[in-house]
């Protein structure tokens, strides 16, 4: 039985899966803000085929093997590196738009790069290297950005359909991704067995090093932690079938040994690529069950549910100071980008700070930025409690998720506040502590911290 009836199928539904929460409002995000895809171009098109050369001069393989390296060094992109960055909830849009870019952009550094390979490795050089530009266009538009589409437009237009199928789905992308790499194992078992002694370990040091790299770039350019994710799995995940099409091609390489390169990397980038996204895909199950028993609010707030004005604090409270310092410390707190910038010294010591913001990670030394108050919950230690800690639009969205509240009620009401807590129900709240706090010289107004539960649901 031919594999391509097995892959074809099951990678369109993938992406048909992809498409069903797709956004296009990410991609337009974006384009506003490119830092994450010149940086993931760049390892792409530049540090990968240098590794691959550098690897090359170190490990001395045969000449077609050398070009065999260099030729998946330079073929990025695929659409199971977007599969991939959907399952470790990367970013997909930047996955995406990087897949199909470097597909554009290869086809003019994929023949001076293996030129060059040959002629320092010693092979005979090809007259002209030329690729079916045509071909590898319309190919990534039918793999990638058809399935896509239709799935967008299911989502829209039946929604509660989508919902269903998306499910479905997501449970079933994992197993799928093992069985692609079972059917290619299996098509291409001898080649493999053949010739997996004298290339896993530069494949395989190729591959983690790759990773590396992306991964050190998105740390240095401050990148947030799906753009990271999607990077180093870009990076690794390189398009295989691409390259062994390349080096078959009567009318490109016509050196089927030049492929063997590229089938050892596809089975080696497909187990490592795996336990990277199942390490993470455990870990996120296991935080997920502990996330509602963890996620916690802290605010004070007036006799009107005040809580701020002008960006600040309605009023200077020590104790509440202390208190929220004694609560906090040692845990996770999640604010929003006013929030922060109202802490005089930046990031809150001996705790996990998460800021949620679309903008720059390096504005925000000593944090963990991200786009969402869900991802800001995947990126949280699980070990720890989770504290939700302004400004008002996070509490609105973090109040229904919330299995705990710690308030300071100042028994006060302050008439020019402009920002608001969001009303509790007091039936789905049990009081469970309660301590009381008089004025003073360093108090203007009475308060009390109150610690509540949120009640089971029957």
């Amino acid at each position: 039985m031919n594999p391509v009836l097995i892959v074809l199928p099951i990678l369109l539904l993938l992406m048909f899966d992809l498409g069903l929460e797709f956004k296009l409002q990410e991609v337009a995000a974006l384009a506003r803000q490119p830092k994450a895809l010149w940086i993931g171009l760049f390892a792409q098109i530049v540090i990968l085929p240098l590794i691959a050369i550098g690897l090359g001069y170190i490990f001395r393989p045969e000449p077609y093997l050398f070009v065999g390296l260099v030729l998946i060094a330079c073929s990025p992109g695929g659409s199971s590196s977007n599969i991939f960055s959907l399952i470790a909830k990367g970013d997909v849009p930047l996955s995406v738009t990087l897949t199909m870019l470097s597909s554009i952009i290869t086809v003019f550094t994929i023949p001076p790069i293996l030129t060059y390979a040959m002629e320092i490795s010693g092979f005979e050089t090809v007259s002209r290297i030329r690729l079916p530009a045509m071909q590898l266009f319309v190919q990534n538009v039918i793999l990638i950005l058809l399935p896509i589409a239709l799935g967008m437009v299911v989502k829209k237009y039946r929604p509660r359909f989508a919902g269903k199928a998306k499910k479905v789905l997501d449970k079933s992308a994992f197993p799928a991704l093992l069985l692609l790499a079972t059917v290619f194992f299996i098509s291409n078992r001898e080649v493999i067995v053949a010739n997996f002694s004298s290339l896993t370990l530069v494949v395989t040091i190729l591959i983690l090093t790759a990773m590396g790299a992306g991964a050190f770039l998105a740390i240095l350019f401050g990148l947030q932690p799906k753009q990271k994710r999607t990077i180093v799995i870009e990076v690794g995940m390189q398009n295989s079938a691409q390259a062994i099409a390349i080096a078959g091609s009567p009318f490109v390489l016509n050196n089927d040994a030049i492929a063997v390169p590229a089938i050892v990397y596809a089975l080696m980038m497909n187990i490592i690529l795996l336990a990277y996204i199942s390490k993470y895909l455990f870990a996120k199950k296991k935080q997920t069950k502990m996330i509602q028993r963890q996620l916690s609010i802290i605010v004070a707030i007036d006799e009107k549910n005040g809580i701020g004005r002008n960006g600040n604090l309605l009023c200077h409270l020590p104790n509440d100071l202390k208190h929220f310092k004694n609560i906090t410390s040692g845990h996770t707190v999640v604010m929003g980008r006013r929030t922060f910038q109202s802490l005089p010294k930046g990031a809150l010591p001996d705790r996990t700070n998460i800021v949620v913001t679309s903008g720059d990670a390096r504005n925000y030394p000593g944090c963990i930025v991200v786009r969402s108050l869900a991802e800001a919950l995947q990126e949280s230690p699980p070990e720890k409690e989770i504290f939700i800690i302004g400004g008002g639009q996070l509490y609105r969205t973090a109040l229904p998720l919330a299995q705990k509240l710690y308030l300071t009620r100042i028994h006060h009401t302050f008439t020019d506040a402009d920002t608001f807590f969001p009303e509790t129900d007091p039936n789905e709240w049990e009081t469970i502590e309660q301590q009381e706090g008089a004025a003073d010289e360093k108090h203007p107004h009475n308060y009390t911290f109150l610690t509540c539960l949120r009640k089971k649901r029957k």
